[in-house]
């Protein structure tokens, strides 16, 4: 009775969201280089309690999402007057050790009993979190506090990703688009850019595409068309 709806549902993230006036506040502690940090971060439980209820989507609307307003802004309060003073590989590492070390490890099935992707918000609410849900929040603070380029990498047994530094930094990379992108695993502990964990390939990995101009979401469609290209 509707002909004229058939127009996919768009399920992306395209802009900030603030659902709640009285956030909650988490603490991520860590070390780098033998000095200890402690980033507080607040996040807004009415975006929270909307995400419960999301479905399960495809990796490129995680990667590409809009992160919620109280986030964004306490990750940048906190993190930008650090990272500003670093060289571009520093703060990599940087934010490595932050993901790393800042969050528990549990794999879904552990933690939930079925299948959950975290948008990057979500990272700051629950008690742990795994390859996945890590690779979406270190490509949000690589690409929004230091301005890279990043693609995410998703093997059959692993998700991680990688970065295009605009420096002479070396290590395990990949080829795309004509540039040059350096793995960086934020689950792999302790390791920096540029190594990439044992037993995974490169060879097997697929790219997701993230829409790095702007940080502005892509669709579902337009991210799809891209990595079939790249593919």
């Amino acid at each position: 009775c509707y002909d004229a709806a058939n127009a996919p549902i768009d399920f992306n993230i395209t802009s900030a969201m603030k659902f709640s006036s009285s956030p909650v506040k988490k603490t991520i502690t860590f070390k780098f280089k033998d000095k200890s940090y402690s980033i507080q971060v607040l996040s807004d439980p009415g975006v929270i309690d909307f995400y419960k209820n999301y479905p399960q989507v495809d990796p490129e609307v995680y990667f590409n999402a809009a992160v919620a307003q109280s986030v964004k802004q306490s990750l940048d309060d906190a993190l930008v007057p650090v990272v500003s003073g670093m060289s571009q590989e520093d703060a990599v590492n940087f934010l490595l050790a932050m993901v790393q070390n800042g969050f528990a490890y549990k794999t879904d099935p552990e933690q939930f009993g079925y299948e959950k992707f975290f948008f990057a918000e979500e990272l700051f609410h629950y008690p742990a979190a795994d390859c996945e849900d890590r690779s979406v929040l270190f490509s949000y603070l690589v690409r929004n506090l230091i301005g890279l380029k990043m693609v995410g990498l998703e093997s059959p047994e692993h998700m991680f990703t990688a970065v295009h530094f605009t420096t002479d930094a070396f290590g395990d990379y990949l080829t795309y688009q004509g540039d040059s992108y350096i793995v960086a695993d934020p689950t792999y502990i302790n390791a920096p850019y540029g190594r990439t964990m044992p037993n995974i390939s490169l060879m097997d990995a697929r790219i997701i595409v993230i829409n790095n101009k702007d940080h502005d979401a892509i669709t579902i469609a337009s991210a799809l068309v891209i990595a079939e290209k790249a593919g």
